[in-house]
């Protein structure tokens, strides 16, 4: 009775289904659910093979009683189960019918009383014409109507959705939507989103939220995606814009960047679901930069490139302007390319909007198809090479250079290739806007008299190409510069002080041949050039930089000098001398390999009319004694180091000046020997005479004479020259002591006493 829908004269055919029915059974009785569905596919896979001529009829005989299930019941108990029963049956049958491809037996089950039967028949694999039909018929309940329009094998055309509309999507339009979304074409999509449209106002409310079937529509109506937007209907998403980009990339890049259309945001920054959305404009024009077409020999940027090319052509709609964002949520501004006169700017047209799209360019660090400094440089160049060139002028020369990458920060030598390519970027970008506006940019115009015309100022593109360059090769290429024009002397002090100056004289040599430079400029003259030394007074830290280079400043001054410039040179030595004695800053103040520089002896003079105090006079006398090892000027460097010659120098140079300050008598404080008690000292002396008491110790002739007397260690090493007697050790001018009874052990006297 079980297979009596099989001819009784087919024996194997009885008996197959009699064994694929006990199998069915044992799979009912599974209880995980992955393991069922596992088995009942399994069944309809050997149904499948076995080529049943009536796979439906098979399907039917499935169906078992309560108690093949569930074991033996009572009347009761299998009356209240069967259609609990029968329902799980059906929807068994369904995962059977599946597998075994009998796509019109869910159809049968359409009209089932059990809602559950119902909703899994219009999701397993009904056949688009049953769902059409079923969905249109008069005769279906509004329910399976629901159900089926969550099936993705209704066909949404024109009919169906105006029938769908009519049920369900005045009134509920999210249940319309997922329909809507599978629509054939997009003239149907536009005749329910159009502008006014009750679909199109409900999905502009839902730019806040992930919208189901977006990344869908943006991959099968690209084009159309793109109209929402910019009709206002929708805001760029990333999670569905990035279908189009790699469909149809340019419809995208012109909407944003041509047409201004930047609402929207891209994705999150980082993995933190809390994480705030990147900029939609920023994240569009990377992904151009980088972007690079499959399939065929393309180099990255080559969109944005084109993109560039079309904002700065003069034919261009956006001669008239450019559009920018007013802020988030502000909606967009159009930016007036026009002067304060109100004419439009032929030479500057587009620019800001490409200034802003190699920006992005420069600040690209996405390690996904990531671009090197080369390539960017590379990209910067190009866009630069397609402007026109009415475009190629100071000023947009100036905002090429400032998107250059630097390279002026310590550690940042090695990148030779990247340095390399940027000046000649910077050389290029010199030589394309001709020979006037390079001398502007470099040197500035040339002002003054008819007759001596020069240029004053430090350029602003001059700035910028040192600064983003290491000093050895800023000095290096502001050479270059002054082969072709002559700076003035502000650039001069500009590369010498801001370029050159370091913390620890590294570069002090460089600002020295900055300055031998400057010396040559004799129109400039002498103050000019002293002024220039002062600079360098202040900023070096090299002793030996700051005494060769006043050298040259006195042999360009035909050997004179100014007194107070000189004492100010001795009195930089003096500190730059403290400081590399000083622990914490001797690392900071190179060592000093020159001589005392007793020549500058000749440029002091005491005044004879007023004379100067005789311990002065005896100060300049040592002074010019030599450095030898036997002349006294000498003996006493050798003792107390240079800060000898440059303290005493100072000091002469004080008198030389007439800038001696007298020194005011102290006037005695009597009033604090009011409080001695004259009475207790004698008392106490008395005690101690007739205690046999020693008398106090008196200062030794050697203690005294060894003030100023040289140690060494042991090992022959300086320990310092002795500055008092403490009792048992010798203080030092170097901070050590040296106990009297390790004398002979640890260290000597200098002069062998």
């Amino acid at each position: 009775a079980e297979v009596s829908c099989f001819c009784a004269d087919d024996l194997d055919l009885c008996v197959m289904a009699r064994d694929f029915k006990a199998d069915f059974v044992a799979a009912l009785k599974e209880h995980n659910y992955g393991s069922r569905c596992h088995k009942l596919a399994q069944i309809g896979k050997d149904i499948k093979a076995a080529q049943v001529p009536n796979v439906e009829a098979l399907l039917d005989s499935l169906q078992p009683e309560a108690e093949a299930v569930l074991g033996k019941l009572t009347v009761d108990a299998a009356a209240s189960y069967a259609e609990p029963i029968q329902a799980f049956s059906k929807k068994a049958r369904l995962i059977v019918a599946k597998a075994a491809g009998c796509h019109s037996y869910a159809k049968t089950l359409l009209d089932d009383p059990s809602k559950t039967v119902i909703f899994s028949a219009t999701k397993s694999g009904l056949l688009p014409a049953d769902a059409r039909a079923a969905f249109l018929s008069s005769d279906s309940s509004r329910k399976l109507k629901k159900f089926l329009l969550k099936c993705n094998n209704l066909q949404p055309d024109k009919e169906v959705l105006e029938h769908a509309w009519q049920l369900f999507g005045e009134k509920d339009k999210e249940l319309f939507w997922p329909l809507l979304a599978r629509a054939e074409s997009a003239e149907l999509l536009q005749q329910y989103l159009d502008e006014g449209q009750d679909m199109q106002s409900w999905l502009a409310g839902q730019n806040t939220d992930k919208i189901p079937w977006l990344p869908q529509l943006a991959h099968r109506f690209p084009a159309f995606m793109v109209k929402l937007v910019t009709g206002g209907t929708l805001k760029w998403r990333w999670y569905w814009v990035k279908e189009i980009l790699e469909q149809e990339p340019m419809t995208v890049l012109q909407a944003v960047i041509l047409g201004g259309h930047e609402q929207g945001s891209g994705p999150k920054k980082g993995y933190l679901p809390t994480n705030k959305n990147q900029d939609f404009y920023s994240t569009l024009v990377r992904w151009g930069w980088r972007f690079r077409q499959e399939g065929k020999k393309s180099e990255p940027g080559e969109l944005m490139l084109e993109i560039c090319s079309h904002l700065t052509s003069t034919a261009s709609e956006q001669s008239s302007g450019t559009f920018r964002s007013k802020g988030k949520g502000k909606g967009m501004v159009l930016m007036s390319d026009r002067g304060k006169d109100g004419t439009v700017d032929k030479t500057f047209v587009g620019i800001p909007a490409v200034e802003r799209l190699a920006k992005e360019l420069m600040d690209i660090t996405s390690t996904r198809h990531s671009l090197t400094q080369n390539k960017k440089i590379e990209l910067l160049m190009k866009i630069w090479s397609n402007l026109p060139q009415t475009h190629k002028n100071e000023r947009v020369a100036l905002i090429f250079a400032k998107l250059m990458p630097s390279f002026s920060s310590p550690g940042e030598d090695h990148r030779e290739q990247e340095i390399k390519k940027m000046i000649d970027a910077f050389w290029q970008i010199l030589a394309e806007v001709g020979r006037s506006h390079r001398q502007d940019l470099l040197v500035g115009p040339y002002t003054g008299p008819e007759d001596n015309k020069k240029p004053q100022g430090c350029t602003a593109f001059l700035k910028v190409f040192a600064e983003r360059l290491p000093p050895t090769l800023a000095v290096a290429q502001f050479f270059k510069v002054l082969e072709e024009f002559e700076a003035g002397t502000e650039a001069y002090r500009y590369i010498q002080s801001d370029i050159c100056k370091s913390s620890n004289g590294r570069h002090d040599e460089l600002m020295q041949s900055v300055f031998k430079k400057y010396l040559l400029k004799d129109e400039e003259g002498p103050v000019k050039a002293a002024e220039m030394f002062q600079a360098l007074l202040k900023d070096a830290r090299s002793r030996d930089v700051i005494h060769s280079s006043f050298n040259l400043l006195i042999d360009h001054l035909d050997g004179h000098s100014e007194l107070g410039l000189l004492q100010a040179v001795v009195q930089r030595m003096s500190a730059l001398e403290r400081d590399g004695r000083t622990k914490g800053k001797k690392e900071t103040t190179p060592d000093s390999t020159m001589q005392v520089p007793i020549e500058w002896l000749r440029l002091v003079e005491l005044p004879e009319k007023e004379p100067a105090p005789p311990h002065t006079q005896f100060l300049l006398a040592v002074l010019n004694t030599g450095i030898g090892e036997k002349e006294l000027l000498g003996a006493m460097i050798a003792k107390y180091g240079p800060s000898f010659f440059w303290e005493s120098l100072d000091h002469v140079l004080f008198a030389a000046q007439k800038k001696l300050l007298k020194r005011n008598a102290p006037t005695p404080q009597l009033q604090v020997l009011k409080d001695i008690d004259v009475a207790v000292i004698d008392e106490a002396a008395s005690k101690a005479k007739a205690a046999g008491a020693a008398p106090a110790p008196s200062t030794s002739k050697k203690a005294s004479s060894r003030i100023g007397v040289t140690i060494k260690g042991a090992d022959g090493s300086r320990w310092g020259t002795v500055v008092a007697d403490e009792g048992t050790c010798w203080k030092l001018d170097s901070g050590r002591i040296a106990k009297k009874v390790t004398e002979g052990d640890k260290w000597n006297w200098a002069d062998g006493a």
